[in-house]
This record gives C-alpha cells, structure tokens and sequence, in this order.
C-alpha cells in the first residue's frame, strides 16, 4: 500500500493561457486516520472537474460581485467524485467505506473532510447504478444544471422557435444543444473545432465554425442568417466577443439572450468592457440576463432529476474528453481555451 499521497498546488496567477508552471505537484503524506475526528471522513478522489470559471479566480481581482481569487500556494477546489475510504463515529449511520461521494474539494488525492463546517458541501451519490461517475461532473453535474436552468428559466424557448449557442462543443454547449431538440426547436451551434458531425448525430440542426469568420461581425452574421431563417429567438451565451455581436445582429424582436460566461476574454489582460450593440437591445425589446448557477441550488435536485431521466431515455448524452493524474490538470485546462476538447473535461485519477 502506496505511504505518500499527491497534491497539486496554484503557485502563481497565469498571465494569458494557462501554464504549467503555473501549478507545482507536491507529495504529502497521508492522513492520519487515527486522529479522525467524529464528524470528519477520509476521501479519496477518482475523478475531477476543471471549468472555464476556475480561471476567473485564478487571478488576483476576479470581477467584483463573484467568488474570490484562488489562493496562493494552495490546491484549487472544485467539482470531485470521491470515494470514502473513512468515518468518523458520528457520521457512520450516513456513510460508510465505499461509499461514493460528490462535492466541491481540494485537488489533494487523499484529503480529509470535515463535515461540520457547515460551508463544506458534499453530498452522497446513491441509486446511480449504470451511470459512468464522471457524468456527476458533466451532464448530471454543474454543467449539466446550468444548460438546463440557463436555457429554460431564462430563455424559456417555446416549440419551433430558433435557438443558437456558442461553445457548442463544450460542456455546457452540448447538453444546451440537446435539451433545446427535446423542447422541439431548432438548434444552431457555433463552435471553434471540427467536430460538426458529431455535433449534427447528436441533435444539432447545423453547426458554424466561427474561426472561419477572422473575428468579422458582419460574415459570421450573414452565416447565422443562412442557417436561421425565421431569425434568432433564443441565444445562450458562453463566448462573449463578435460572436455575441453577430447573434445580437440576427436575434428577433423580444428575443431572449442567457449569458452564462464570457469564455473568449478570460485569458486576456485587458478585456473588453461594457455592452455592444445596446441600441439593437433596447429597439427590439431583447430580454439580456446573466446567471450564475448557484442562484439555482435550491432547485438542484429538480434540474438533476429531469436530466436523470432524459439520460435513461435516450434523450441526453454525455461528451467527455479525459485527462489523467494530477500532473495532467494543467493540460486539461489549457484544453478549455484552446478548442482541443469536446464535452466535459474531466481528469480521472
């Protein structure tokens, strides 16, 4: 039985895209499970989840009003499936060994929870038999919740109405996509890799490649135009940039835009600030609303369900690229910028 345990550390705030040596691999020893405390486990990670969000906090002064910078010399936290490999005596009539878990933790391989701090939030994953893990942290996991609360609370797409979104091919992009067909619409994407086939075998109406537009407004337009006829009714944003402006040019009067992130601006050092394009927003009556998803967490167990069961169905699927070990977390976020991925992108550890 291996005596060393691995962490991975955020050493200093990337300038641009995402380096390695932005991050340095340390190993630790494990935990002492003799000193367990009663309301404490011991975990286990098998998988994690790295998020185009991360490298907002991975900044000195993310943006005022969301989650605070990442610290220094310390392991990231986020999205994890996890095994409990220990109980202390006061949680053992809710967990025991084996027992798979989900939750925000640190990227630390073998880790202690306390479950008495009330901030800590893990949950345990029951009656999932058949489900790959991992789809806790793609399409029945965060990305998962935020297409479907993002597209139908704030889009709120109506039969045979048009719906576009970018970063088709991402996470959040993917399961947008299809959650849109179920709801009887058509569906356009806009994404930055090849991969339309696979985009087109799994529900989208017609997919637009925006890197073939040289950042020109008014091209990538006259392209959503040729594949939305009836124009743009819904826009689910996740990109930001010319392709907003181009889908702004083409939405319809009362026309509903989510802006869930703004992907095309995270690695630069001065982005771009305030909205384009206003006068289109307020003469055709466009309904603009950001959101971030734990807005929604009291309704998580709703949105989780309804995904459950359109997976069962046949209705959803799930598109990952996997990475493995902790060294690899680097790799795997520069994935997220530089369209070398389709799905959710997960390290399996």
């Amino acid at each position: 039985m291996s005596t060393t345990n691995k962490r991975l550390l955020l050493v200093s705030y990337p300038e641009g895209l995402i380096k390695e040596d932005n991050f340095k691999l340390e190993e630790i020893a494990l935990p002492n499970v003799d000193q367990l405390g009663e309301e404490q486990l011991v975990v286990r990670l098998l998988h994690l989840s790295v998020d185009p969000y991360m490298r907002i906090r991975m900044s000195a002064q993310p943006p005022k009003g969301y989650f605070g910078p990442y610290p220094l010399n310390e392991p990231v936290s986020g999205g994890a499936v996890a095994k409990v490999v220990k109980v202390g005596a006061k949680l053992a009539e809710t967990y025991k060994e084996g027992d798979i878990v989900y939750g925000a933790l640190p990227w630390v391989l073998e880790q202690v929870v306390d479950l008495s701090d009330k901030s800590v939030y893990l949950r345990k994953l029951e009656g999932v038999s058949g489900i790959p893990l991992s789809y806790f942290l793609g399409v029945l996991g965060m990305p998962g919740l935020t297409s479907y609360f993002g597209l139908i609370d704030i889009c709120a797409p109506k039969e045979g109405e048009t719906i576009v979104v970018s970063a088709a091919s991402g996470a959040v992009g993917s399961v947008v996509g299809q959650i849109g067909k179920i709801l009887g619409c058509r569906v356009v994407g806009i994404s930055g890799n090849d991969n339309v086939k696979e985009l087109l075998e799994n529900g989208f109406d017609a997919v637009i490649n925006y890197k073939k537009f040289n950042n020109n407004v008014n091209e990538l337009k006259k392209a959503i135009d040729e594949e939305c006829p009836k124009g743009v009714d819904c826009y689910f944003d996740n990109t930001g940039g010319f392709i907003l402006d181009a889908v702004t040019l083409a939405m319809n009067c009362k026309g509903r835009i989510s802006f869930c992130g703004a992907i095309s601006s995270y690695n630069e050092q001065n982005p771009e600030t305030g909205l384009r394009l206003s006068t289109i927003h307020v003469v055709r009556e466009l309904k603009t609303q950001g959101f971030i998803i734990s807005s929604f967490m009291p309704r998580f167990q709703e949105g989780t369900a309804q995904l459950v069961q359109w997976l069962l169905q046949g209705k959803l699927k799930a598109f990952e690229t996997k990475f493995t070990g902790l060294e690899n977390i680097p790799k795997a976020l520069q994935s997220l910028f530089t369209g070398e991925k389709s799905g959710k992108v997960v390290v399996d550890l």
